[in-house]
Formats: structure tokens, C-alpha cells, sequence
């Protein structure tokens, strides 16, 4: 979209990989404070995980945030992917919260 080209339904997965990073991580993956430096940065797919996330979350954001569409999962295959398993199922988690409860004073300030 950012790129203004002909776009389908894949781009509510990139959506969805954006929102997963913003709850994960308590911060939009691109943004700068410079709109057209924020563009680059979508473009070239220029973002980093902080050191709490998990490989499992970052496995997933990596599905989603991917440039070709026709490569990124499918909306259908999300509900299976381990990261949201894991956190659907709280007997397989580590911890006593879910990473989101956890960035939740991250976002408290929206």
C-alpha cells in the first residue's frame, strides 16, 4: 500500500504483523518520528525485536511482515502457528502471564 501498487487481502496478514509487534513489543516496528524516514523503513523492512521476544513471537511477526504477499501465511494458518498456541494454551506457558500482559504498562499510554 505504501508503495501504491494493486494490493489484495495478504495485506491484512501484514496488518496483523504490525499490531502483533506494537502489543509484543510496546512500539510500532517502523516508526521514527519522520514520516518519510518511516516510509523508508516500511519499504526496505527495516525493523528490530527488542531482546524480551521470544523466538517463537519473532518467528511469527516474521511470517506477517513480509514484503511479497505471496509469501507471507496465510490468514488461515495463523491459529496454528506455536507462538499462538503457546499463548492460547496457559498450561504451555513459562511464565505466569502472557507476553501481552506483560507490555501491557508498554501501551498503557495509548
Amino acid at each position: 500500500m505504501v508503495e501504491k501498487k494493486k494490493h489484495d487481502p495478504s495485506v491484512d496478514v501484514w496488518a496483523l504483523g504490525v499490531l502483533l509487534y506494537e502489543f509484543v513489543c510496546g512500539n510500532p516496528p517502523f516508526e521514527t518520528g519522520n514520516q518519510t524516514k518511516t516510509l523508508q523503513r516500511i519499504k526496505k523492512l527495516e525493523f528490530r525485536f527488542p531482546p524480551h521476544v521470544s523466538p517463537l513471537a519473532r518467528d511469527l511477526m516474521l511470517r506477517l511482515l513480509v514484503k511479497d504477499p505471496s509469501q507471507r501465511m496465510e490468514l488461515s494458518q495463523i491459529p496454528n502457528h506455536p507462538f499462538i498456541v503457546k499463548q492460547l494454551n496457559p498450561a504451555a506457558n513459562d511464565a505466569s502471564k502472557s507476553i501481552a500482559e506483560k507490555n501491557f504498562d508498554k501501551t498503557a499510554n495509548f
